[in-house]
This record gives C-alpha cells, structure tokens and sequence, in this order.
C-alpha cells in the first residue's frame, strides 16, 4: 500500500497533501473491530496511494499498516480529541468525512469501565449534524462527509430521522463499509473537479 496515512497526534502540514483528496476514518473506536483497514485498503486500490487517510485508531509498529504511517510534528497537539476535531474539519472540506458504525464486537467489546460503546462517535454525529443544518440553511459551506452504519447498530433510525431532519429531506445512511467507502470516493472526486 502507498496510502498517506495520518496517525494519532501526528500532524502533516497541508502543504505535504496538496492536490490529494483526505479522508477521515471516524468511528466507535474502542469495542469495534478493524474496518479501517478494509476502507483504507480500498481507498488505496482506487487512488492508488494519491489519498492521505486519517485514522484515529492507535495502531502500532506490529500493525500490518502501520508502515504507511505518514511523517509529521507530533507536538502539535496536546490531546488526540484536538486532533480528531481539526482533521475532522480538514477532510469535510478537503475530501469525505466518513463515518462507519460497526455493532460492537463480540470478541471485543468494549471495556464497560470505559463507558457505553460509541458515546464518542454519537457527540460527533450530533456536531457534524448541526454543522449540516447550519449549511443547509445558508450558513456555511455543507460540509462532505457520508454516515454508513451496520445493520443492529444501536439507534441506526433515530440517526436517521435525525438526520433527515437537518437537511429536510430524506437522509440515506448506507449500510455496507462498501457502499459508504465508494460514496466518499464519489463525494471527494466532486470536490476535486
């Protein structure tokens, strides 16, 4: 793989990434299992390697993608949630936000002492939710992103009136890593035109 791939509080300055769409991974991290790797491997099938992929997943040297791991400053950021926030905001204008909402693992939930599966991501829907109905209504530019959830998923219909409502109108969450993959794909060739 020659996929850029942005690491856990690393930052590469926007100058490195000039001309490739970005992407960003968001997701229940803790209690998921590895469905980055699946979405960055098909993104790096169709760029081939001329796309930049956040993941906020703490890989490490033993992971299989860890060497894709781009080089940057890694003091730039004094928490990963800042990191999420300012990645989060570069690739909604800069590529495809992705969302991906896996049911919770079986063989690894997550650790009931670290709070109900998904509390994170459902805080980030909610601010990516309101920065879509600010932009509907005139606000600001809509931001690019595509929510995708599996089947089982816990307040997948809730997420989607949820949704629907911002924007007015009926709202699709895709229900195959797939579909959403290929639709950020779509999404990000637009804003690169």
């Amino acid at each position: 793989m020659h996929v850029k791939l942005i690491l856990p509080n690393t930052y590469v300055d926007r100058g490195a990434l000039v001309g490739l769409p970005l992407f960003y991974l968001a997701d229940p991290i803790r209690g998921a299992d590895d469905w980055q790797a699946k979405a960055i491997q098909m993104l790096d099938e169709h760029y081939r390697g001329n796309c930049a992929v956040v993941n906020p997943s703490r890989y490490d040297e033993t992971h299989p993608l860890y060497g894709c791991k781009a080089e940057g400053d890694e003091n730039v950021f004094r928490r990963q949630t800042d990191w999420e926030h300012y990645y989060m905001s570069e690739a909604s204008g800069h590529g495809c936000l992705i969302f991906w909402l896996p049911c919770e693992s079986r063989e690894n939930p997550r650790p009931r002492a670290d709070g109900p599966y998904a509390q994170d991501t459902y805080g980030e829907l909610g601010y990516w939710r309101a920065m879509l109905e600010v932009s509907e209504r005139g606000g600001t530019l809509r931001p690019m992103m595509v929510i995708g959830a599996e089947f089982g998923f816990h307040g997948f219909k809730k997420l989607q009136r949820d949704f629907a409502r911002a924007v007015d109108a009926p709202f699709e969450i895709r229900t195959t890593l797939y579909s959403v993959v290929h639709e950020a794909i779509r999404i990000a060739n637009l804003s690169h035109h």
